[in-house]
């Protein structure tokens, strides 16, 4: 990759456009130069994130180790992009606990007044948004848009919150799955109908989902041939059975 750094044969401007079109197109620079998940590789996370911008479908499940940067990379990297590229778009953003999916949206609160991307989107993010935004709490923040909407740029939830009649572009389930409401058949289930309800609140043309989980490396799967295997022992090409929110 060529540096995109002033020089004197560069003027500034174009700099910052090509910075720009940096950013919201390639969600590994992004998070790696911009953003400061300096320890993202080459070798595993580019070719996650190239996965991340072209898969056809518009829900996708992304089970990665922990500390791979999944929520990190795969939620707020790729959440501060969506806005940058659609500064109108709702995103909603789900967890086992309602405090959990807050935290993941305090990360993207610290990177949306990161000093180059306030340079670069001056018309989209706020300086001082705890001051300038109409709303930026631990659950709701909106940016810089041309229309008012009823629904936030990104808000928060917990499974089992109260779902209501708003409408969302994107949903990043993240964990969804916890210890907490797992333990019996009835919690499971209980989460099984949460995600089932919230299905309403996305259009079915248009939005997009992604669920975003990990398991450890001795948890079992099940193989295409019906024979069950640790995850660790999986390799690409091997086919897995998987699910949806039916069960």
């Amino acid at each position: 990759m060529i540096p995109l750094t002033s020089r004197k044969s560069t003027p500034d401007e174009a700099t910052r456009q090509g910075m720009r079109f940096l950013a919201k197109s390639d969600l590994y620079a992004l998070a790696k130069e911009l953003l400061g998940y300096s320890k993202m590789t080459d070798g595993f996370h580019r070719d996650v994130c190239n996965f991340y911008h072209t898969t056809p479908y518009r829900k996708n499940l992304y089970m990665l180790p922990r500390y791979f940067y999944k929520t990190s990379g795969l939620n707020c990297a790729a959440n501060v992009q969506r806005i940058l590229q659609n500064p109108e778009i709702r995103i909603l953003i789900g967890s086992n606990k309602a405090e959990n999916a807050q935290t993941m949206l305090a990360e993207i609160k610290g990177h949306l007044r990161n000093e180059w991307l306030l340079w670069l989107f001056p018309e989209i993010l706020y300086r001082d948004p705890a001051r300038e935004a109409e709303r930026w709490t631990t659950d709701t923040i909106i940016v810089k848009r041309k229309r008012r909407h009823g629904v936030g740029t990104v808000e928060t939830i917990g499974v089992e919150g109260e779902l209501t009649s708003k409408h969302y572009d994107h949903g990043s389930f993240d964990d969804v799955v916890g210890f907490e409401n797992s333990q019996t058949r009835d919690q499971l289930q209980r989460t099984i109908t949460w995600m089932q309800t919230a299905q309403g609140l996305f259009h079915p043309g248009t939005s997009t989902q992604d669920y975003i989980g990990c398991l450890p490396a001795d948890a079992m799967v099940l193989m295409g041939d019906g024979t069950a295997t640790s995850i660790a022992r999986v390799k690409p090409g091997d086919h897995v059975w998987t699910t949806d929110v039916s069960g």
